[in-house]
Parts: C-alpha cells; structure tokens; sequence
C-alpha cells in the first residue's frame, strides 16, 4: 500500500473484520490513515473449494482487476495431523490457482515454511536449493505436509506455465503481543524464488 496498490485481503466473516486487520498492521506499524481507500476486504474461506466461498459477482470482479495474488493465509497448528489442516492448508491452492487464471493470468507469491523440509529427505548439512520439493514430511506433521502438499501444488502449474514464486519462512516465533517475528527468525535476503 505504500507504493499506491489497492490491497484485497480474502477474510472470514469479511467487512466486519476490517477494523481487526487494520489493527493488526498498526501494531506492527505497517498502517497509515490514507492507505484506508486503498484496503477492500472480501469475505471468502480458503478452506472452501469453490470460489474460496466468495459470491460469484464479487469473485469475477476480483479476478478481473487483481495485477497479482499473494497467498499467505494458512492454519498455523504444530499438533494436528495432516486431514485436519489439507482443506485450509493444502486443497486451497487449486482454488487460488484457479483464481489467478480467470479473467486473466495474474503471477501468485505462496509464502510457505520450512517445515516443508524433512529431515530423511534434508539430512543436516545439506545445502537446500531453490526449487520443488524431494520429500514430504509424514502425514503427523500436519502442518509442515500440508504446506508441501500446497507447494506441489503451485510447482506443478509452475511447470504449466503459470507464473509462481514460492517464499519459505524458516520460522516464525516472536512476541504474540507485537505479532512480530524475532530479528533471528528472518534471515537477510530472503525472499521470493521462482520454480524454474
């Protein structure tokens, strides 16, 4: 928004929650008055197949003015197993695929974890590549499969042709409070890699 883009932000409950995202982005001091013509908020569920539950109407509106889609919503949960976190987690990239080719292509960033590295596949010492995955991590890590799951997802349409960047978060922890990541919990440079 500082550069002028209008954002939409796919929410639960939509407009009713404007005032929580706000919220959240001035407590990390991302927020400015004037960026408010420039926030939409668009009730949806990622972990709805069709149209991200979004009304017809206001989807094929979407996917007409959207210049690019940035996928960074996910059901955060290091203890449940892989069935209960697929639809919000993994499923939910097909629909943001399908998002990103109606009306027009549109390029789509998916910020992904580390947790999509397993250790049998990644043992210590290894140097990780930019690219799709060599293994999954096992259906108990719910979370970390469920991100590579998304993953495969997006490296297969990538192979079609589709424009896709995938970001992968070593890991973040910090103050909840702050809803911050600690300085150690980012590492300099990191950023979008394209499956090539």
């Amino acid at each position: 928004m500082s550069r002028g883009r209008r954002v939409a932000c796919l929410v639960r409950s939509g407009d009713p929650r404007r005032s929580d995202v706000i919220q959240r982005l001035d407590g990390l001091g991302l927020w400015q008055d004037h960026y408010a013509g420039q926030l939409e908020i668009v009730a949806g569920d990622l972990a709805e197949p069709s149209l991200l539950r979004i009304d017809r109407p206001v989807y094929d509106e979407l996917a007409l003015r959207a210049g690019a889609i940035v996928h960074c919503a996910a059901w955060v949960n290091h203890v449940f197993p892989y069935d209960v976190l697929a639809e919000a987690n993994a499923h939910s990239a097909a629909a943001i695929l399908e998002l990103a080719v109606t009306k027009h292509r549109k390029p789509v960033t998916f910020v992904s974890s580390g947790g999509v590295f397993e250790p049998s596949h990644y043992p210590v010492g290894t140097e990780i590549a930019a690219g799709p995955l060599t293994g999954f991590p096992p259906e108990c890590d719910g979370y970390g499969r469920s991100k590579a799951v998304a993953e495969a997802h997006f490296a297969r349409a990538a192979e079609g042709g589709a424009s896709v960047s995938v970001v992968r978060i070593p890991s973040i922890f910090g103050d909840r409070d702050a809803r911050a990541a600690s300085r150690t919990a980012t590492p300099s440079g990191a950023g979008p890699r394209p499956f090539s």
